[in-house]
């Protein structure tokens, strides 16, 4: 019984130790169990490498989902993003995507900014339901709730009138009900993959 008591307090005290050890280096305890940790200077520019999906995003910082985590991650001036080897934009950064980010600790209160962000080559597909709003030769838009979404219409696009009989873009009327399966792409808008139409008071 001794032993044991013995071994549990060691085993404590140890725990207080890398506590304090990551609180004094500029690191989230929390974070750290979901994460690997590499330092690479003095507190505020050490990294740490998290992977997690996109759960939210603004112009300012994105959320993503590490188990039971969802830390919000500042976008700045000098955040680079990266897909398939290449250099993109924040624009490019999608919800539901899965992605590896370079985190930095930025200081007592200030959360994590982002310092680079790798993006999955294989964009996930997202399904969108709502009106469209307006229609162009290559791409229309659908506007759900108060959220409005550009689609870029390709070759590999299928578009599916009333009734499920294959259609076109020409067949789409402002008005319409649609609902679209599509994928993000580099420019920072969607692809239409499919397209199913429905009548609903077109205006043109």
């Amino acid at each position: 019984m001794l032993h044991k008591l013995r071994r549990f307090n060691f085993l404590s005290l140890l725990v207080m130790l890398l506590l304090g050890l990551f609180v004094s280096l500029g690191v989230d305890p929390a974070v750290v169990g979901a994460a690997s940790y590499s330092s690479t200077g003095s507190s505020g520019t050490q990294t740490q490498s998290v992977t997690g999906k996109v759960t939210a995003r603004t112009d300012a910082a994105f959320t993503l989902e590490i188990g039971k985590l969802h830390p919000s991650l500042k976008v700045t001036a000098d955040t680079k993003f990266f897909q398939a080897g290449k250099a993109v934009t924040y624009a490019a950064l999608k919800i539901d995507m899965q992605v590896t980010v370079s985190i930095r600790f930025m200081g007592e209160g200030q959360g994590y900014a982002a310092v680079s962000v790798t993006l999955p080559t294989v964009q996930p597909s997202r399904s969108f339901t709502g009106q469209v709003t307006a229609k162009g030769t290559d791409s229309f838009t659908l506007i759900s709730g108060s959220q409005s979404t550009t689609f870029r219409v390709t070759a590999n696009t299928r578009i599916y009138g009333p009734g499920v009989k294959v259609s076109s873009l020409t067949d789409m009327k402002v008005g319409m009900r649609a609902e679209v399966v599509a994928k993000a792409n580099n420019t920072g808008s969607y692809d239409a993959v499919t397209v199913v139409l429905s009548k609903d008071s077109p205006r043109a």
